[in-house]
């Protein structure tokens, strides 16, 4: 019975164990995913950003050119870069999903395309005055459209550091909840072992005391079996306590006979 007791706590405590083993690795995949996912929301946000200025830079590189190679480099380095800010744009708003910001700044651009595409065309003409007053007439919007990058790229990393902060919060939750039922665990058990070592104890010094006075030859000893388990020692116990009932009988047997005989006699 006893060993059956520890037997189930030790079954308790190993699937505590397992358990543990168990959330610990799948907080620290879902960790990993979560380290990701961030890390594509600022990739993707960061990339995009860099994009607009890119094409802004390349779009002020033309209107400076005079040499027509300088002139046809600018030109390709600009459409390349509207090129990149359309796959960029594409891949931000999978990555952060239907978000406002992101949805006005597709809108925006989409908005601003066209007429940066004839400040190319005018730079390519090598119309230099009227692409410099097309560029100042979208100078505005397009300060617009690179603040509102500037905030998606912040509000990326925000969103990221919450999201490690949230994990690592639910992972010490966790942990904390597998503490407390394994210290549960070994308490229910040490208490189980006291209440079985005091229970043997008893019983133990109830079968010496009762051996001691037999081999002595004190056959008036009684053994007290209230209360006494029905594992090896209870029954040991009882035991003794019938020996000791028969011994008894078989005495007062004698005895009898014995005064018979000396009636008889």
């Amino acid at each position: 019975k006893i060993l059956c007791m520890f037997g189930g706590l030790v079954a308790v405590f190993s699937l505590i164990q397992v358990l543990n083993v168990t959330i610990t690795l799948r907080q620290s995949r879902d960790t990993e995913e979560a380290a990701l996912r961030s890390s594509h929301r600022v990739d993707a946000a960061t990339s995009t950003q860099r994009s607009i200025l890119e094409m802004d830079r390349n779009i002020q590189a033309l209107i400076a050119a005079d040499e027509s190679d300088a002139i046809r480099a600018a030109a390709v380095a600009s459409i390349r870069a509207g090129a990149r800010i359309d796959e960029q744009l594409a891949h931000l708003k999978e990555t952060m999903g239907d978000e406002a910001d992101v949805n006005v700044l597709v809108d925006r651009m989409a908005a601003l395309r066209p007429r940066q595409m004839e400040i190319i065309g005018a730079g390519r003409a090598n119309e230099d005055k009227l692409a410099l007053v097309q560029s100042a007439a979208i100078a505005g919007e397009f300060q617009a459209i690179a603040d509102l990058a500037q905030q998606i790229t912040q509000r990326s990393q925000e969103l990221a550091l919450a999201e490690m902060h949230r994990m690592r919060d639910v992972s010490g939750k966790q942990m904390m909840i597998l503490g407390i039922g394994s210290a549960l665990v070994a308490g229910f058990g040490m208490m189980i072992a006291w209440l079985w070592a005091r229970s043997m104890s008893g019983s133990m010094g109830k079968i010496e005391r009762a051996m001691a006075a037999l081999a002595k030859g004190d056959l008036s000893v009684t053994v007290d079996t209230q209360g006494a388990s029905k594992d090896e020692i209870g029954r040991t116990l009882v035991a003794i306590h019938d020996t000791v009932i028969k011994l008894h009988s078989l005495i007062q047997s004698v005895a009898s006979a014995a005064e018979k005989v000396s009636n008889h006699s």
